[in-house]
């Protein structure tokens, strides 16, 4: 009997939290294969497996045809690509003024895209915020060029603007001025 092979097995990148697809494909062999993945924690079986990233992780795979022969054994990886962690300062602006906020990676990867909830995307790493006349927090989604996003919170601290009050002098009447007075 030949002995099966199986093909090399790409690596694939996913975001912290999200399911990364590794794929194992028959190269030669007689029969139907069980592929058996092992990363010294845990064993899974199919051609498709779907772990859960949280860190990098390496499967080692081989394939055993329908005789009980057993493949040469493949590596895989499933490298992680860190969500965006956001750098910003929250603004304070007088009432009714604009707000932009920048934005940087704690990651240092680029940030490309933000969006506000319920609003269109923005390109970029700067959004500005609409005026308004009081304290608000907005709920924003983050997304860095790798493809990966996350969800953060801005509040926008409006201060009042300063008000101006005109006290008539009652007692003092040198202060007052009649028409004519210059």
């Amino acid at each position: 009997h030949e002995l099966p092979t199986i093909k090399d097995i790409a690596t694939v990148k996913a975001c912290e939290g999200d399911i990364a697809t590794l794929h194992a494909e028959k190269e030669s062999g007689e029969g139907t294969f069980q592929y058996i993945w092992d990363n010294s924690s845990t064993v899974l079986t199919g051609e498709y497996i779907y772990p859960v990233l949280n860190s990098d992780m390496t499967f080692t795979v081989h394939a055993v045809d329908g005789n009980n022969c057993e493949s040469q054994p493949k590596t895989a990886m499933a490298l992680l690509d860190s969500k965006p962690k956001a750098i910003f300062t929250e603004p304070s602006v007088c009432e009714n003024k604009d707000a932009t906020v920048t934005f940087s990676d704690k990651n240092g990867d680029a940030i490309n895209k933000l969006q506000l909830l319920g609003k269109d995307a923005v390109m970029g790493n700067a959004i500005t915020f609409e005026s308004n006349t009081e304290t608000k927090t907005y709920n924003l989604t983050i997304y860095g060029n790798n493809g990966c996003q996350s969800d953060t919170f801005v509040t926008v601290n409006v201060e009042k603007n300063p008000v101006i009050s005109f006290i008539p002098a009652t007692d003092d009447f040198s202060s007052q001025m009649c028409v004519g007075d210059e």
